[in-house]
Formats: C-alpha cells, structure tokens, sequence
C-alpha cells in the first residue's frame, strides 16, 4: 500500500464530509490507500458519522479513543496503525486535491524524498505563499524557505518517522505540529516541496471554529515555541541554518505579534502577550538576531527585549493608521478577446505623526532613516483583484501579476469575461482589491478619484445575449455593469431596483 491518510477528529460534525468526498474523488488507486479516521473523543454526532463512512468506503477505516484534548495524541495514534509506505497528514475541516496523493507519492518515489512539502491553497484563510512558488527537490539547502510551512499537512515517509523517533508531543498544548514538521526537516536525508499544483486546501469554516483556533495562554504557547527552538539548537547542522531556522519563531509568533491592529486588538490579553514576548527573547535571542529583522520587526524585538511596552503600544497604534491607497492607472474592456484589463498602483501612508520612539528612538535603534521604510509597500506584499455581485455576493477571481518597485506596488489583473460562466448573471460586479502584507488587509471595492473617472473606459462588449460596461457607481465605485440585450430584461432590472428601494423587494 503506498500511502495512509491520517485525519484527527473531534466534534467536526458535517464538516468532514468535504474532506471524505475529496478522499473518495482520489484518482490513486483505491486499493493503494487508505484513510486512517481518528475520532478523538467526539461528544456529538461525530462518532456515527464516521462509522457510516468506513461502512460504504472499503478503504476507510476508524479509530475511536478516549478525548486526549489536542491533535497530538490521535494522529500518533494513526502513524502507528498506518500501513502505508508514506503518510499524509490531514486535518479534518480541510480538502484534498483528487490528484493530490497520486502526485505525490509518485514525487516522493521518484525523488527519494522522506518528505514532501505540497502546495497548499487557502479558501478563505490564509496559506503560505513563498515556498510553493517553485518545485524544489532539495529543500533542505534553503532552510529559512522551508520554515514557511510548519503546519503538518504533508507527506512523510512512514519508515523514516519510525527509524528516527518522530511524534507529536501528547496532550493539551500548542505547536505541537512546529516540533513534529522541525524534527523531520531537521532529520531527513532529503525534504521536497511539490508546487506544481495545489495538492491541499486550507478551508475556513462557515462557523469560525476550524480545527486550529482558539484561546492563547501565551506563556504556554511561547514555552513550546522554546522546545522546538532548542531542537535546532541542539541539531542544526550548522550556524547559518541554526539562525535561518530560528528566525522563524522570532519573527512570525513573537515580535509581528506587537505590531500594528492586531496588537492593538488584544485589549484583554495585551500586556501578558508582551510579557511573554519579552520573555521569550531575552532566553533565547542575542540582540544580533533581533537586529537582523526587517526594520519594523526589529524595532519592535528592540521594545520588547528592553521591556518599553508603552512605547510598543505607541508604535502599534501609528502602525495602524498607516493606509493603502490604490490607484487606478487604466481600466478597459477587450472587445477582440472579451477580457477585463485593469491595471493600477497602490502606495501606503500614515494619517498621523509617528510616535518619539519612531522620530526619535534611542542609540542601537532604527533611526528615522530607516523607519522611513514601515511607510513604502514592502516587497513581500501581495494583491488579489476579485469581481463582487452586488446582489448575489458571487466572487470572480482576476489573474494578477504584480511587482513592487521603490516601495510602490504595480499590478496588472485580467478577467477572462467569456471564460467564466459566472459573468452571465446581469447586475453590477463591483472592483474589488486586497492588498495583504502592509497597512491595510482588507478587502475594498476599487474607489476612482474625479481626475481618475476618465481612465474607465465605458465601451460595450456583447457576449451572446449579455452587454458589458465598465461605469463608476456609487461612491466613485469602479463596476462591471452586465445587461441583457434585449430591452424586456433591463426594464425588468431596472424595475426590481426601484422595489428594492421602495422596501418591497428583499
């Protein structure tokens, strides 16, 4: 049997049922896997659910334990009942892509990989990004790319974690998956990361409560970030991995923990967060690593590790008023390939005076110079460009190419309008950008200045019985206006807007 499917369960209820379709559409031979469910103690319907899918799957088998609190205990469970020659791991409110374990087991075979990193895609939630822009065989020469991924979902050889004494720690704790994914990629004789297609998708639940969410207490949390940080230490090859790696848990789960409104929100637990921030750094983090960050980060490890938290709560709060501005460069309708073609730049700037420790710092800290830079779109920042129903809330997702040049993002995005099927439904699809990464990360409609109205080029497309036209609405809103060709349809349209208006319409 080539490989065993390990997904640890507890109280999903329906939500599983995504994840058994995607493992029963997989185009492996059903006789070369197997799906190993964990059910963790389940107390709803759980439990029987499971049962029922082993019942009418051949290859799906359960396992039912005593609740032990947290995944750790379950999936090692289900590593030691696995008798495939590879392991998957699977969380249980996520997907699978049909082709997911035939790609990479057959990768893995081929390469000689005791694990494989696979491409992940986010539906609603965020994924890494960087480390699957590219196929890579031997991962493990660029470690600090590899720690972009700690989360468990992928393939391992089952061989290789028995021989080098890989499993996750038991109980009620955090990152117990950062100890696990560290030892492997530390121990293995080769790592891979599989990017040719998405293998894995990270789904959000409908009710907030995905698999990994939940309360911090943050000295706990920090504690365990310290057992896999005293791995590397302890097994690191050499200095430059051994920083590389590390940087990780300094950078991610500590000090970008300070920074901006996601500091600021955490009304309740603040100041412990920053105790335990503090803590964490001067244990285990000369003031040389710190200094290395970017300069954001390191001003904020600097506040932390000399223990100025009202000065970190300053810079938080003029983080937060830092905001990107989009700009529209040119926007047009293709009436020779039907393709929406916009194009646009987007800066970010602060609305309000930095702080002392920003205009003013002290010696060893980044200067005004330097902090200049919290106020440029960082080279790291990404874009999405969607189409928004207006009525509907249908999402259409542009192709985007971007670059940032001088701290200033340039993106140009398509819309295949004849290729998507969604396009069809008549009303307006309002322009909607998402810039992740710097100031601002939410998702707003594509807002034109007067000067910029001119950039929107209103000519019409017909596609079969659909008119096309581009228009700013409301609000200066850059829209996709899509009609009926016949007069009967917009005269009814146009009539249900006025119902709408007139409260007689929901």
């Amino acid at each position: 049997m080539k490989v065993s499917v390990v997904v640890p369960v507890y109280n999903t209820g329906p939500y599983i049922r995504d994840l058994l379709d995607s493992l029963r559409a997989q185009t492996l031979d059903p006789a070369e896997f197997e799906v190993v469910l964990v059910d963790d103690g389940s107390t709803d319907g759980t439990p029987a659910l499971l049962d029922e899918a082993a019942a009418r799957t051949p290859n799906f088998r359960v396992m039912h334990t005593p609740n032990s609190g947290w995944p750790g205990r379950p999936r090692n469970l289900g590593i030691e009942a696995a008798r495939g020659d590879y392991v998957f791991l699977s969380d249980h409110d996520d997907r699978l892509d049909p082709e997911a374990l035939e790609r990479l087991t057959a990768f893995a075979e081929e390469h000689g990989s005791d694990v494989v990193v696979g491409k992940i895609v986010g539906v609603g939630r965020s994924a890494p990004v960087r480390i699957f822009r590219r196929t890579v065989v031997d991962a493990q020469e660029d470690m600090a790319l590899l720690m972009d991924s700690l989360t468990p979902q992928k393939l391992y050889r089952r061989a290789f974690l028995d021989e080098r004494g890989i499993r996750f720690p038991e109980g009620k704790r955090r990152l117990e998956d950062h100890l696990f994914v560290t030892k492997a990629y530390l121990r293995a004789r080769r790592v891979s990361i599989y990017a040719d297609r998405p293998v894995y998708y990270f789904v959000i639940r409908d009710d907030g409560q995905n698999a990994s969410r939940g309360s911090v207490e943050w000295n706990g949390y920090f504690g365990n970030a310290a057992e896999a940080i005293r791995v590397v230490d302890e097994e690191a090859p050499d200095e430059r991995t051994r920083v590389a790696m590390r940087r990780r848990w300094l950078r991610v789960e500590a000090v970008s923990r300070l920074r901006g409104r996601s500091y600021l929100r955490r009304t309740d637990d603040r100041a412990r967060l920053f105790a335990a921030v503090r803590d964490l750094l001067r244990e285990h983090y000369p003031v040389q690593e710190v200094d290395a960050l970017a300069v954001g980060d390191r001003l904020a490890g600097r506040l932390a590790l000399d223990d100025r938290a009202e000065d970190a709560l300053a810079l938080a709060e003029w983080e937060a008023t830092i905001r990107v501005r989009p700009r529209l460069v040119a926007v047009r309708l293709d009436p020779s390939s039907a393709r929406l073609l916009l194009r646009l730049t987007a800066d970010q700037r602060a609305t309000a005076a930095p702080p002392a420790i920003v205009s003013d710092p002290p010696a060893g800290y980044p200067g005004p110079a330097e902090t200049a830079e919290l106020e440029r779109v960082p080279a790291s920042a990404r874009v999405a460009v969607r189409l928004r129903h207006a009525d509907s809330g249908t999402v259409v997702q542009a192709e985007v190419e971007q670059r940032v040049e001088d701290g200033v993002l340039h993106v140009a995005a398509v819309v295949d309008v004849a290729g998507r099927p969604e396009l069809q439904r008549p009303g307006r699809w309002t322009v909607v950008v998402a810039v992740r990464g710097i100031g601002k990360v939410a998702a707003d409609p594509l807002v034109v200045s007067a000067e910029e109205r001119a950039l929107v080029d209103r000519t019409e497309v017909r596609l079969g019985a659909r008119r096309y036209r581009l228009a700013v609405g409301a609000a200066r809103r850059v829209v996709l206006d899509v009609d009926a060709a016949d007069r009967s349809a917009r005269v009814r349209r146009l009539g249900g807007r006025v119902l709408r208006r007139l409260g007689l319409r929901g």
